[in-house]
């Protein structure tokens, strides 16, 4: 592989579509291990929850790898981020300070107002809806992984 090729693979990003109760949002994720690990999970099913007036959390399948992650960040209205200490996706629509161990993974694109409006906790599903672009690697391509993977309360 050349030099080139792996920095357009290190840049490399995905898009993924979030369905809840007739919210549709996207996403776009960037190109870490923790997303690689996200992007492996999908498609999936999972319990979203309002958490602190300020995000939108819920539990993934299993843990992400945090493996050369900063060690937290300062979340912006829009962030999808991954708190390693729990194991939680969080989706921040409110301002939030730094927090040790939250994990960048990408940021909302559209339909970040419908989702902060949810209430209740829902069912949503993601999946990947992006295609490959010249050159990029197994990250830009868009491919179907597995079905989608229910999970339960895991508190």
């Amino acid at each position: 592989m050349s030099a080139q090729t792996v920095k357009q693979a290190n840049t490399a990003y995905a898009r993924v579509r979030l369905t809840a109760n007739g919210v549709d949002a996207s996403l776009r994720i960037d190109d870490s291990p923790a997303a690689r690990d996200f992007l492996a999970q999908l498609p999936v099913k999972v319990t979203l929850k309002d958490y602190n007036g300020t995000e939108k959390i819920a539990y993934l399948p299993r843990k992400l790898s945090a493996r050369g992650a900063p060690a937290g960040v300062e979340p912006c209205v829009g962030d999808v981020t991954y708190y390693a200490p729990w194991g939680n996706l969080a989706i921040f629509y409110k301002p939030f300070g730094y927090s040790e161990g939250l994990v960048t993974l990408g940021r909302i694109e559209s339909g970040l107002d419908a989702l902060m409006r949810l209430k209740h906790d829902v069912t949503i599903t993601m999946e990947r809806i992006d295609t490959a672009p010249e050159g990029g690697d197994a990250l830009t391509r868009g491919r179907a992984l597995r079905s989608p993977i229910s999970t339960g309360e895991q508190r």
